[in-house]
Formats: structure tokens, sequence, C-alpha cells
């Protein structure tokens, strides 16, 4: 007797063959697939406690998604009547104006949006731009995923110069402003990777996440060709701090390419941070 079995649905599977069952069925028993096949074949071999009858249903793998944000699920609405303000906006409100609760309480809410549309392995980037300067931010959404029971990357890294940035933290309902060094929020990512890479029986992964890959060009509007010389002190800096966190604790780079940054990137023959082991969101802002 086994705990589930799924029927009559269309099947796409993920064989090497990429097969797509007409009138599929799958079994499953202790949160494991044991069988993928017709329905008839399955119906035949196995007895369920449940059984769904999936017609007109399909039945696939859960959905990754590759790239969001950590925060945005709370702020929906937030500048819509004008784009251009939405990123100072949401910018300053992560750094400034959100609770520790708030990051579990959003995590959940993100999570639970996310198996509902089909996504059972979710990228979160915690603000709109990293925030590393405590690990309580990506611990506490980290275990709202973990409670939901899908998979997170939790991505957290250096936000742009210039530093030190200010950052608050909301203490006895009190808001406590502090001056973070960039030495200090790469510590902050450290320790979150330390706490939360392969945690939660692994279902949770953790990314080191500089905002950008080139810190030296303007991420929010079109770069001209004439800026596109050649890289900063802090770039060439942030790329090797960035590459040596990596593989200290064997995990990936996760970040955003805007306009002339891979360019950029590609003349540090060290440390650029490009490669099979460089997650770059495609989006519009590549054609800028």
């Amino acid at each position: 007797m086994i705990d589930l079995l799924l029927i009559h649905g269309t099947v796409i599977t993920m064989d090497q063959n990429r097969r797509i069952l007409q009138d599929g069925a799958v079994a499953i028993h202790q949160g494991r697939i044991l069988a993928v096949d017709s329905t008839e074949k399955l119906k035949s071999k196995y007895e369920a406690v449940k059984v769904i009858d999936c017609s007109h249903q399909c039945i696939l793998p859960g959905l990754i998604d590759v790239h969001g944000h950590g925060g945005h699920s709370m702020f929906k609405t937030v500048a819509m009547e004008n784009i251009d303000f939405w990123m100072p906006i949401m910018t300053n409100t992560y750094k400034h104006f959100v609770t520790d609760e708030f990051w579990y309480y959003e995590g959940k809410l993100s999570a639970l949006e996310r198996l509902k549309a089909g996504v059972t392995t979710g990228v979160s980037v915690l603000g709109s731009m990293p925030r590393s300067d405590e690990p309580i931010f990506a611990i506490n959404h980290a275990k709202a995923y973990a409670e939901v029971g899908i998979r997170e990357v939790v991505c957290t890294g250096p936000c742009n110069p210039p530093w030190p940035h200010s950052f608050s933290r909301w203490i006895d309902g009190k808001r406590v402003v502090k001056e973070v060094t960039y030495e200090e929020v790469l510590q902050g990512a450290e320790a979150v990777i330390e706490a939360l890479n392969h945690a939660n029986e692994d279902r949770t992964r953790a990314f080191i996440t500089p905002f950008v890959i080139v810190t030296s060009v303007d991420p929010s509007n079109p770069t001209s060709p004439d800026r596109l010389y050649g890289l900063t002190d802090h770039d060439l800096y942030q790329a090797k701090k960035i590459r040596k966190i990596a593989r200290k604790y064997n995990t990936r780079i996760h970040s955003d390419a805007f306009g002339g940054m891979i360019h950029l990137a590609i003349q540090d023959k060290e440390n650029a941070l490009l490669g099979p082991d460089v997650h770059l969101p495609l989006s519009g802002h590549f054609l800028r």
C-alpha cells in the first residue's frame, strides 16, 4: 500500500527522452516518486491510501524560479505610479524600516506564492539590493521557506559603494542606526553561508551575492561607451573577495549584470565574476 497515486493526468516527464504521457500516472510513497507510467499499468501495480484523478490536468516536476528578491512579496503596490522612484524607495525601506520578523513573514508569503505557482525551488536575493550587515534576516527568511517545505537559495552580499553604508536594526521597537563597512557586510554574508548552505536537510543553499558584477557601472540607467574604459580598484577588490568566499565555502555566485558590465568584467582575467559557477539572471537589463 502506497501513500498516493495520481492518475489520468498528462505527465510531463524529465526522463532522457522527455516523454509526455497522455494518460499517465505517478506513484508516490513517503514523499518519494516510486514510478511514472501509464494509468493502466500503475493502477494494476499499486494500491494507494489516496487516489487523485488528474483528468484534464498536467503533472510535472516542480518549477525552479532562478531569480527573485526577498521582501518584494510584501511590497507589490509600492511606487507603482512612478517606477523611477521604486528602487530608491525600496532600498531605503529594506535598509532602515523593516524588522527582523519581517523577513520571516515575508519569507512565508513568498514561499506560499511560489508553491501556488508550481515553484518548488526559488532564489531569493535579500532586498532590492542584497543586505548582509546581520545574518538574522537571511536566517529568518530561510526558516519560513523550510517550514513551507520548498527549497530556497538564499543570496546575500554587499551592495554598491560608497562605503560605509548606513543600516538600521529595530530592537524593542526602537530604530538603531549603524554605519557598516564593506568588510563587515562580507563577514555577515559569510555568516549566512556558514549557517544556511546545505541546511534544512539540504533544502536550503546560500550563494554569495554582490549586487552587481561591476560596481562602477550605473545599474539603473544606460551607460555611455565613454564610461566603459576600465575597472576601478573597488571593482577588482570586490571580485577578488567574492571569489575567495565562493572558494572557501564551495558555493556559487549569484549577481546581476547591466549594460556594459560583462564587457568590463572580462578585463579581470584572474577573478572576473563570470563563468559556469556564476548565475546572472537574464532580463531586460542586458539590453541597455
